[in-house]
């Protein structure tokens, strides 16, 4: 699992399969796919992995001052900047790997 927290499942499993189609259909070797796959897509999960033990301190405070701080956080959150802040500490970067793929290239960006 990825993160409780984060709610990225079922979202990685997708793009997880799309890496993974695309990495068939570019190379003529199972295995040549599958260590491609795993190069590009194993950072992804450890960075949302990340995020997710990141967010476990967010939704449960250990003092009063981070207790204030996340109640009032998410008070504003109807502001869009705020919650754009929210949800980018929640499950951490977008995925540069897929839109790589979408767009022909060999490199990340």
């Amino acid at each position: 699992a990825v993160s409780l927290l984060a709610g990225q499942g079922a979202s990685l499993a997708v793009g997880a399969a799309y890496v993974l189609a695309e990495q068939f259909r570019r190379t003529s070797s199972v295995d040549r796919a599958l260590d491609f796959y795993e190069q590009l897509w194993r950072p992804e999960i450890e960075e949302k992995q990340k995020a997710g033990r990141e967010a476990a301190n967010r939704f449960l405070p250990a003092s009063p001052f981070q207790l204030w701080t996340r109640r009032t956080a998410l008070r504003m959150a109807w502001l869009p900047s705020v919650n754009r802040r929210i949800s980018a500490a929640l499950v951490g970067p977008p995925s540069p790997v897929v839109a790589m793929l979408r767009t022909g290239s060999e490199e990340l960006p």
